[in-house]
């Protein structure tokens, strides 16, 4: 093999230096953090009995983590580092589920577990799916587990149970795409659950 020529050792360095500071020189890519939140429509009726508490949400192991999950088939995931929930996704369906609730004017007051409050109904809640499926036309999954308990009698009684299970369509397989549809899809189990609840309180 010839040995380069200092002409071509020069080159070669400049070309190496160009490389080097094009790659130094791009932004480095920045996290987007999103919150999932849909406001309740409409005026709220007149305000109800009890004090209402919203326990902790636990969330399936699988969507726990503040980064986005999508399906990218029928047995692969993937999870994304650059968009990520602002909080954990339990305390962001939890203060959902308790503004909606608030709003719709059953209880007489709506609480979250870190406020010490007589209460006379717990709300317990279960995430069992919360991810964008990206097979094929993109779509925002949600299922969620209401379970109410009445405790004005001291003794704890399970009074409703029931899960939601909804897939909406986004407009893109984007980040913002999904969590528009993760909204669109809050927000029909909330109305939901808010018309089985007031039907099952009635009576």
């Amino acid at each position: 093999m010839r040995p380069m020529t200092p002409n071509i050792r020069k080159a070669t360095a400049l070309l190496a230096l160009a490389l080097l500071v094009g790659c130094v020189s791009q932004p480095a890519p920045k996290k987007l953090r999103y919150v999932i939140g849909p406001e309740r429509p409409g005026a709220a009726a007149a305000t109800g009995d009890g004090v209402l508490r919203v326990e902790r949400v636990l969330v399936s192991p699988l969507y726990e983590h503040k980064g986005f999950v999508y399906r990218t088939g029928d047995s692969t995931w993937a999870s994304d580092f650059y968009n990520e929930f602002f909080a954990s996704p339990g305390v962001l369906v939890r203060e959902a589920t308790g503004d909606w609730l608030a709003a719709s004017g059953l209880f007489e007051t709506v609480v979250s577990t870190n406020v010490a409050e007589r209460a006379d109904w717990l709300l317990e809640l279960r995430v069992d799916k919360l991810y964008g499926d990206t097979r094929g036309a993109p779509r925002a999954v949600v299922a969620i587990e209401y379970s109410l308990v009445d405790i004005s009698s001291g003794q704890p009684e399970s009074s409703f149970r029931k899960r939601y299970a909804v897939e909406r369509p986004a407009a893109d397989s984007s980040a913002a795409g999904i969590v528009a549809g993760w909204n669109d899809a809050l927000a029909e189990i909330l109305s939901s659950f808010e018309a089985d609840l007031r039907a099952h309180l009635a009576r």
